[in-house]
């Protein structure tokens, strides 16, 4: 067999097992991963896609598990598209349903996302009979059917499966889905875990961000950490209160006792929760923050100013007025630059200046001279 053949073969072996790795390092020596498909393998995956069962049979008889250039089979695109039948007729023929194509799909997890249920249960039905012990293809499936928001293909699958992985309960974080939040975090080993684009967030994280009351309670109940802080620092109140979710922002603080006064220290500025409200001018939540004791008066350690001086300069009316209201110190000095005072910051004849002045604010002129 020719060197050329024998790359191909191995990288198309490497892509079905889910090595990644080493596939990218057989095209580096040279595998073709865009080889060029026979007229028969076209047609065998054409007839599997649109249900022409005969042709499956025939073209199919010597290589059940031949691939295309995208490393499908045509088990996987009868599967996409619902073809019970030919599904039915491969698995006989002993098709490999744990083959993955150059972008990690397989059987089970293409008819998942399709929301093809008779194709889901004949491969379940096969992993069970033929793969035994094998989960991954059904995690991966139920993430798929979860994102699809096909609740029947989600509650066939999560009642196989006694480990969950992570990304599974995530897409039902993501979609607010109660009932299979529920369902599913009992078989999740740890809900602190980093999750989403790059591992940006919490699971707690992503339903504080988005608002969801209901999913955050169930997943502190479940025990996930309050205060867990992702990537970038920011805890679930903090994400909560730059959202300006007032209900979830109470609920933390009250019911969970959650830290109002932690940083988000992955930032450049590294505000607090106090400083992210003001900021965006949540004035209701900068209340609620001011009522459970955050520091007024702490300084973001990125770009050094507090609260006060934040809200001053995105001229967040409401938010100056509450912070004036719970007695935030008025004559604090940035400690860089110019040392200025949330006065000197302020617009010149806006309702902002009227606050400050009012309240006694001064400016660094007049604290030095006056």
């Amino acid at each position: 067999m020719q060197r050329q053949e024998l790359l191909n073969q191995f990288y198309s072996k490497a892509l079905s097992n889910g090595c990644n790795e080493l596939a990218e390092e057989l095209i580096g020596l040279g595998a073709n991963y865009h080889k060029r498909e026979s007229k028969a393998t076209v047609a065998l995956m054409e007839a599997a896609k649109s249900g022409d069962f005969e042709t499956v049979k025939r073209l199919s008889k010597d290589d059940v598990n031949l691939v295309d250039d995208h490393n499908k089979t045509a088990l996987m695109h009868a599967s996409e598209n619902g073809r019970l039948a030919i599904v039915s007729y491969l698995l006989k023929k002993k098709a490999d349903v744990l083959i993955r194509s150059e972008w990690g799909e397989h059987a089970l997890k293409l008819a998942a996302a399709k929301g093809h249920i008779k194709v889901v249960k004949k491969l379940l039905k096969e992993i069970a009979t033929n793969y035994s012990g094998v989960m991954w293809p059904l995690n991966d499936a139920l993430e798929a059917a979860i994102e699809g928001k096909y609740e029947e293909i989600s509650k066939e699958i999560a009642e196989k499966l006694n480990s969950v992985s992570i990304e599974s309960l995530e897409a039902a974080v993501e979609n607010n889905n109660i009932e299979m939040a529920k369902k599913l975090t009992p078989k999740v080993r740890n809900l602190d875990c980093s999750v989403g684009f790059n591992g940006h967030y919490t699971l707690l994280g992503i339903a504080a961000k988005n608002g969801f009351l209901e999913m955050s309670k169930i997943l502190l109940d479940a025990g996930a950490s309050v205060d867990m802080q992702h990537q970038y620092g920011a805890t679930p109140l903090f994400l909560a209160a730059e959202n300006g979710h007032l209900e979830i922002v109470n609920m933390l603080l009250d019911e969970y006792n959650a830290n109002p006064n932690l940083y988000d220290s992955g930032s450049i500025i590294q505000y607090t929760p106090l400083m992210k409200a003001a900021v965006n001018n949540h004035y209701e939540v900068v209340r609620a923050l001011a009522n459970k004791n955050a520091d007024l008066n702490a300084f973001s350690t990125g770009v050094r100013k507090t609260a006060l001086m934040w809200a001053v300069v995105k001229g967040a009316e409401e938010s100056v007025r509450e912070l004036v209201n719970f007695g935030a110190k008025l004559n604090l000095k940035e400690p860089d630059g110019y040392e200025f005072t949330a006065l000197n910051r302020a617009v010149e004849g806006s309702n902002i200046e009227k606050i400050l002045r009012d309240a006694g604010a001064k400016t660094t002129w007049q604290l030095l001279y006056c």
